[in-house]
This record gives structure tokens, C-alpha cells and sequence, in this order.
């Protein structure tokens, strides 16, 4: 474990926050707010498109407000990342919250000049407010190759906290950027890991709304776009991993909603939405098995050891 409390001194006013937005007037005033309580940083939205309130919001919250055509989070996040003029950035999601430990995220980072990223944990939260379950604690620290075990991400873009010299400097590899609609920050993580260290700490670092994001409403258009990120990757490096077919990502994007759904509504109302489409269910109840098959595996072998 990476101990931030030898940290140097927080630089607060270093840090840009980077929102892309579309149609988030109900949300994006808590999540602006988040910023300011817990880094007082810059913020730049980048309102994709609204038709909504959200620009007037942002703006009245004091936000630089960046306005275009709409198209889609991933281009808005680009936008919004060629503005920033400070040393580190953190990329929010309009409806995901800051904690105050995101402070620590900034002390580590500027205490690790060789970091291009740092990630934290999550707490699921739900549409209205109400915290459920903690996301796994991720390791200390990531290599290129680790990031390449599977196609996601150990923390969503809300989590962490990016160098943004090094965020620069990955987007000159001689490696060509696929520039994705989907899992962009995926591909963003594994070039930053390619000029830098990714380290992460255990603490709760945002409080993460899972349902109706893309990972889990366009999981299987997420999870394709990232198995084609990582095969690329992969294959440009020359590091061998196992691809996911067709059947495995289906299964893990079923798994994906079926989580976020258990969190929003309850697991009772997850299995009965799940119920009503019978091919889901059954990719569930596969992933469900395999999981626990997994687990039970790992539980020998540490027995055995």
C-alpha cells in the first residue's frame, strides 16, 4: 500500500476540474459543488449540447462554461482537457461527487513527480441520493500490462486524478489514438501508463452513480469499444492477452446491469427486471456462476498455499 501520509503539501489551486455535460440540470450543481467543498479548483464544463438549464447553472456556480454541438461525452472530455492550464486535472461525470479525500489524491500525485495518475475507491450512490455498497479497494499501483488483464478500468474517471504534462505527452506515443466514443478514459488510463506510474490509495474518493451511465445502460457498446482498445494496444506492444469473444463481453455487460440495478432498486427488483428478459437472465446467472466459481478457486488455492 502506497502511504500518502509523507505526501507534500496540497496544491490546490494547481487542479482543473474537467465536467462534460448533457442535460444534467438536476445533478450538476452537487457534483460542482463537490469540487469546490473539497479542491476550491477551476472548473470547466462542457456543455455537449444541453437543452436544458445546465449551462445557466454551471455558469451561476462559477464554472467556465465551454458550449457545443452535442457529441457525446468522450469528445466534450477531450474539449474540455485542451483548455486546462494547471498541473493536474480530474475528469467528473455531471451526477458523480468529489470526497474529501480527493485531497489526498492531489498530495500523492504531487509527491510522485513520476505519476501520471492517481486513482482512489468508490461508493455507489443512487439516483437520490442514498449510498449502498463499496467498490473493491484497487492495487497500489498498475502497470501497462496489468491494465491490458482486462478491458476496464480499476476506477471510473471520477475516482482519480490525472498529471496533466503526462496526459500530453502519452498523446504524442508513436502509438496512434483510437479516440473511442465509448471507454475513452479506458484508453486514456493505458497511454498515461506508458509514460508514468499509476498508483491509486484505499480511500473513498467519490461517491459513483452507476445506473444510467454508460456502464451499464451501453455496456456491451462499452465493453466492445474498450476490447478494441485493449486488442490494439496489445497488439502494438507486443504483449499477449486472451480476447474477449462476443459471448464474454454480452455476459459481463448483463453482469454490469444487473449490479447497477441491484443498487438503484434493490437485488429484488434487479432479478425481477432481469427475469423479464429471459436471455439476460441467463447471461446473469453465467456470470453469477462464474464469479462465485472464481472465488471459490482463488479460496483453495490460498488454502492450499
Amino acid at each position: 500500500m502506497i502511504d500518502s501520509s509523507k505526501s507534500a503539501p496540497t496544491v490546490l489551486d494547481d487542479v482543473t476540474v474537467v465536467m462534460a455535460a448533457y442535460n444534467a440540470e438536476g445533478t450538476i450543481a452537487a457534483s460542482i459543488e463537490s469540487a469546490l467543498n473539497n479542491l476550491a479548483c477551476q472548473i470547466i464544463v462542457v456543455d455537449d449540447g444541453s437543452t436544458d438549464q445546465t449551462a445557466n447553472i454551471a455558469r451561476e456556480l462559477g464554472a467556465d462554461v465551454v458550449s457545443q454541438p452535442n457529441a457525446g461525452a468522450a469528445h466534450a472530455r477531450r474539449t474540455g482537457l485542451n483548455l486546462v492550464q494547471t498541473s493536474y486535472v480530474v475528469i467528473l461525470d455531471s451526477d458523480d461527487l468529489l470526497t474529501p479525500a480527493t485531497r489526498q489524491l492531489v498530495q500523492l500525485i504531487s509527491a510522485h513527480p513520476e505519476a501520471a495518475v492517481v486513482g482512489g475507491r468508490i461508493r455507489i450512490r443512487t439516483s437520490d441520493g442514498h449510498l449502498r455498497g463499496v467498490g473493491p479497494s484497487p492495487a497500489a499501483r498498475f502497470s501497462t500490462v496489468d491494465l491490458l488483464k482486462s478491458p476496464s478500468s480499476p476506477w471510473p474517471p471520477s475516482a482519480a486524478i490525472w498529471r496533466v504534462d503526462s496526459l500530453r505527452k502519452s498523446s504524442k506515443l508513436p502509438i496512434p489514438s483510437l479516440n473511442p466514443r465509448f471507454a475513452e478514459d479506458y484508453e486514456l488510463l493505458l497511454r498515461a501508463s506508458m509514460v508514468g506510474s499509476v498508483l491509486s490509495i484505499p480511500e473513498i474518493t467519490c461517491l459513483y452513480q452507476s445506473f444510467g451511465g454508460k456502464s451499464s445502460v451501453a455496456a456491451v457498446s462499452a465493453l466492445k469499444s474498450a476490447e478494441l482498445i485493449r486488442q490494439h494496444y496489445a497488439t502494438a506492444l507486443d504483449i499477449s492477452v486472451t480476447e474477449w469473444g462476443v459471448q464474454k463481453i454480452h455476459e459481463d455487460a448483463a453482469w454490469r446491469l444487473f449490479r447497477a440495478r441491484s443498487a438503484e432498486f434493490g437485488l429484488r427488483r434487479a432479478l425481477m427486471l432481469s427475469v423479464e428478459s429471459p436471455s439476460q437472465f441467463v447471461l446473469v446467472t453465467m456470470a453469477c456462476f462464474r464469479r462465485s466459481y472464481r472465488r471459490c478457486r482463488g479460496a483453495l488455492r490460498t488454502t492450499s498455499a
